[in-house]
């Protein structure tokens, strides 16, 4: 009867544990009911030997679960939308504060709005080296038409 109750005791633990792990996943966009799938098979494949789990200073059989679920649950697009839309952000006030001390912000804004809308996908190191930077004061000095933005220019000798 001791073995017993050791062992649901550490079974409660498995469970508290992979419960964790699953909203920790969930959180960071993955899809939940394969998460709720994946988290069961686990907890049946470990229900017997718990320990591999719960003692996860000693095994890493912990961090290769999670490992395995990461590659095998897919991540939610909802997310990966909240994370453009946060970067869009993120990206309009940059150049919002770089450039409003050279255009009017009337002008600017509905400028800038309608650039980050043109753009397919919105990078970090596209701000940090200027490429948006410099195609928006390209924009800004064209007010605002995109014909003449890498236009190939005629060289006329």
């Amino acid at each position: 009867e001791l073995k017993e109750n050791k062992i649901a005791s550490k079974q409660k633990e498995l469970s508290r544990i992979l419960d964790e792990t699953r909203i920790n996943l969930k959180n960071e966009g993955y899809n939940s009911k394969q998460l709720e799938i994946q988290i069961q098979k686990v907890y049946e494949q470990y229900k017997d030997k718990p320990h591999f789990i719960i003692e996860n200073n000693k095994y890493n059989d912990l961090e290769k679960i999670i490992g395995k679920l990461k590659k095998s649950v897919e991540r939610v697009k909802v997310t990966i939308k909240e994370d453009e839309k946060e970067i869009r952000n993120n990206v309009f006030s940059i150049f919002l504060e770089q450039l409003r001390h050279k255009v009017d912000t009337s002008v600017l804004v509905p400028i800038l709005k309608d650039y980050l809308n043109k753009q397919d996908k919105l990078e970090y190191n596209k701000v940090f080296n200027n490429h948006y930077y410099y195609e928006l004061l390209e924009l800004v000095e064209n007010g605002g038409n995109y014909l003449k933005l890498g236009e190939p220019k005629k060289i006329t000798s």
